[in-house]
């Protein structure tokens, strides 16, 4: 059984200074887009991707990994999670479709495991609110 945990690109960056950046996914998207980022050479994801999925390891694991073959661990794992049984990921990467679609999570034929189930219906109401503004309605109104 091939199990996958997901986490954000903060949560796996293996570049040495846009990790320590306080908007890790804008500028990783910003080399990535670009073609820049050394660690997200797509031979080496895939080699990390094949190693995540050959036995069950947590994040911690799949970053020490990511971290010893300087390739990134986030595209690691979104590979190793197209070939899944089970993903796990926080429940809001799930709930929200722009965060499946953006991390490339189908939910086709997966298993999925939520924690802190608890909340769930809380961060539901979260994702699927809006709010408002006068001016908005009026803008619209016109």
């Amino acid at each position: 059984m091939k199990i996958v945990p997901l986490t954000s690109r903060k949560g796996l960056c293996v570049h040495e200074s846009v990790s320590k950046a306080n908007d890790v996914t804008q500028k990783c998207e910003d080399l990535t887009e670009k073609g820049q980022c050394p660690h997200n050479d797509q031979q080496m994801v895939s080699m990390l991707a094949s190693n995540i999925t050959s036995s069950i390891q947590d994040i911690e694991e799949i970053g020490t990994l990511a971290h010893q073959m300087q390739v990134c661990g986030y595209f690691g794992c979104r590979e190793a999670s197209q070939d899944a049984d089970i993903v796990v990921t926080p429940y809001q990467s799930i709930l929200s479709a722009s965060a499946r679609e953006a991390l490339g999570i189908s939910l086709l034929n997966k298993i999925l495991v939520f924690d802190e189930a608890h909340n769930i219906m809380e961060t539901m109401s979260s994702i699927n609110t809006v709010q408002l503004t006068y001016s908005n309605l009026m803008h619209a109104y016109n």
